[in-house]
């Protein structure tokens, strides 16, 4: 899918068919309209399905990100076993397969590989027997997975032959509808080439408004000190266990550990805003492509395992606001235990700060130390400590009163 800045029309090209021998390849640009709120990944993909509906209608399709590709033919035939299995099949949905990058460092600073996500999962699953969703399948990732193409719409297929429920359900589209029933192709036989009527309803099919008002459209988680010590120690016990159970190192799981830390500061705190603002109407949907560029003094700063801070300042602030505030807490807190001996009410307080800033020591190096273009700029460490004092300053007269 290529996708540009403006509005424009769907747009459906078909390459290859007739006496061309080659697979039919089938370039679907779906309707781009910044205004809808329906421009969004999971009702792109939805009208890519509506599309390949009518041109091959195939019982399973592989679902790619559009910066992922299948480096595994075999893949097929592996997903298509489970899909076939007579014992499984009716419950069956899809086939997950891990998604796995190239060019990784041997530091993997960013935890890009997502070696947690996949690695441990598959460890769980075939290993112990075990799910993370508690399903005794595996999570859904959203990229690299087959998956059956009644998965999508057959709880909505329970009207029969009743042509106005099934609109109602899947939109105005005779051609899509007529493919619910079918197992096979509805192309031409003679050239696998599109009729003009054909190519009129794959218009139809990938503009942003085609579902809406559809049911489709609409429907588709002292003792106290001791507790959390014990807690604490082991849910870190059992991530290093499972690091290291799965071929991963010591450094893979500081790595980990602090790249959930900065996540959760920073891409978890802002899609739960994002999610909120959309929910109570305060901002639209939305879907944009990540830059995937990468310079050379980016590229030596990944493989020396430094990390790259040129991104915005609602990125890194937060990053920076974080470490302020603990190291104030910590060195707060120990003053405070050495002076009054008050172990029992400043263990967890000084514990936490002194981890999170153990796991901090890049950000802390990027504050203070480095003077490469990828360093924390001053002006963003001058605004965090300005705000962290702020937030010091209402906290401690919150407690106070």
């Amino acid at each position: 899918m290529i996708m540009s800045s403006g509005d424009h029309p769907p747009n459906i090209e078909v390459i290859g068919g007739g006496q061309v021998e080659m697979p039919l390849l089938v370039y679907v640009s779906r309707e781009n309209t910044f205004s809808s709120p329906s421009f969004q990944g999971w009702r792109s993909e939805r009208s890519y399905l509506r599309v390949s509906s009518i041109i091959s209608n195939s019982p399973y399709l592989l679902i790619l990100d559009c910066d992922m590709y299948c480096n595994d033919p075999t893949s097929a035939r592996k997903a298509i076993c489970f899909h076939l299995d007579p014992k499984i099949s009716p419950t069956l949905a899809f086939v997950q397969f891990p998604q796995r990058f190239q060019n990784i460092s041997k530091c993997d600073i960013y935890d890009s590989g997502l070696r947690c996500t996949f690695s441990i999962l598959i460890y769980t699953i075939q290993i112990r027997r075990e799910s993370l969703d508690g399903l005794q399948g595996p999570v859904l990732s959203g990229t690299c997975f087959y998956i059956k193409r009644v998965a999508f719409h057959e709880s909505f297929i329970q009207n029969g032959n009743d042509i106005l429920k099934l609109k109602e359900s899947f939109g105005s589209s005779n051609e899509f509808i007529k493919s619910l029933r079918q197992n096979e192709s509805s192309m031409n036989r003679d050239g696998n080439c599109l009729s003009a009527m054909q190519l009129r309803e794959t218009q139809l099919l990938a503009s942003c408004s085609y579902e809406n008002q559809t049911k489709w459209g609409t429907e588709v988680s002292d003792s106290f000190c001791m507790i959390f010590a014990f807690i604490f120690l082991s849910s870190l016990s059992k991530h290093l266990l499972e690091v290291l159970l799965t071929g991963g190192s010591f450094q893979t799981w500081i790595n980990e550990q602090r790249i959930w830390i900065i996540m959760s500061v920073t891409c978890y705190l802002y899609g739960s805003m994002d999610a909120i603002m959309k929910k109570i109407g305060m901002r639209e949907a939305s879907f944009l492509t990540t830059n995937k560029d990468m310079d050379d003094e980016k590229e030596k700063l990944y493989q020396m395992g430094k990390f790259d801070f040129r991104t915005s300042t609602p990125m890194i602030a937060p990053l920076v606001i974080l470490v302020i505030l603990n190291l104030a807490s910590f060195m707060l807190g120990l003053v405070r235990v050495i002076a009054t001996g008050d172990w029992d009410k400043m263990f967890v307080q000084v514990v936490l700060s002194f981890y999170i800033l153990i796991m901090s020591l890049p950000i802390i190096e990027g504050m203070t130390m480095r003077k490469d273009e990828g360093c924390v700029p001053s002006y963003i460490t001058g605004l965090s400590i300005v705000v962290a004092m702020a937030l010091l300053t209402v906290g401690s007269i919150v407690l106070m009163d």
